[in-house]
């Protein structure tokens, strides 16, 4: 055996595996290719348990899975609301497209605060009306104020930027 050492034998693995997959990309990438498709349906099970599991991790961190407003909890209906109102402005600055994106995003960052679980509905209601006909909660706008002292949305200071 050229390697008696255990460190030494990892070390040699890990570059040989390294090479070998350098080597034969095209191979790999074929593979996965198939299997994906002979596994379509298994995949999705896997991907729809793994979003919907870290939606719950999200919404647990700001408060659990009800809306503060009406009390509604059918995680179907959910959403994060950015207190301020600012939450179109934050994303456009993260580049975030997605709900996925942003609930790992916040994940990364330790669910820093300036964001509650609502319903679709009483989020619609705020954004556009600036209240929610539940009347139980409204849009914070001294919560919006940005560093530069601008009250007319912008990014809150307790939620850093996206590093790229």
């Amino acid at each position: 055996m050229p390697y008696k050492d255990p460190e030494q034998r990892k070390a040699h693995k890990r570059a040989y595996d390294r090479d070998f997959r350098r080597d034969h990309r095209e191979q790999g990438m074929a593979t996965d290719l198939a299997y994906r498709q002979t596994h379509r349906e298994q995949g999705k099970a896997i991907d729809l348990a793994y979003r919907q599991a870290l939606k719950l991790e999200v919404f647990n961190a700001y408060g659990g899975a009800r809306c503060a407003c009406c009390g509604e909890t059918y995680m179907e209906f959910l959403s994060l609301d950015h207190i301020g109102g600012d939450g179109a402005l934050h994303k456009r600055q993260l580049g975030v497209s997605s709900g996925r994106i942003m609930y790992l995003y916040l994940k990364k960052h330790g669910f820093p605060p300036g964001l509650r679980v609502l319903c679709m509905n009483c989020n619609f209601a705020l954004g556009h009306f600036g209240y929610c006909p539940h009347g139980n909660v409204k849009v914070e706008a001294e919560q919006a104020i940005t560093k530069t002292g601008d009250s007319k949305g912008g990014h809150p200071e307790q939620l850093p930027l996206m590093e790229q």
